[in-house]
């Protein structure tokens, strides 16, 4: 916690080097906040009113579909990046230029 004050301190008047603008995001900030504070809010709650095993069960199955997810989503990324090594446009690229021609 300590670290992360001084880096708030450290770069609160801190310029953007490509926009005229602060580093620190506060419109991102003051959205994230309340989220993450009432998800903690929450995490709490659940954690008293569920037993230990059914909140292993819940956090396994919620760890399994976020690690499919994220596979799906790797393999699509690397498809697409191939499919344009080789010059070849995505299949839904194909479709919306086909369907302008048309």
């Amino acid at each position: 916690m300590l670290c992360s004050i001084a880096r708030f301190i450290y770069n609160f008047k801190q310029k953007h080097p490509k926009k005229d603008a602060v580093v620190i995001d506060y419109g991102l900030a003051s959205i994230m906040l309340p989220t993450v504070l009432m998800g903690s809010f929450l995490g709490v709650l659940v954690n008293v009113a569920f037993p230990p095993v059914l909140l292993q069960l819940i956090l396994t199955l919620l760890l399994t579909f976020i690690t499919l997810q994220s596979g799906f989503k790797a393999r699509q990324i690397y498809n697409k990046e191939n499919m344009q090594k080789k010059g070849i446009k995505p299949e839904k690229e194909q479709r919306v230029i086909h369907a302008q021609i048309s």
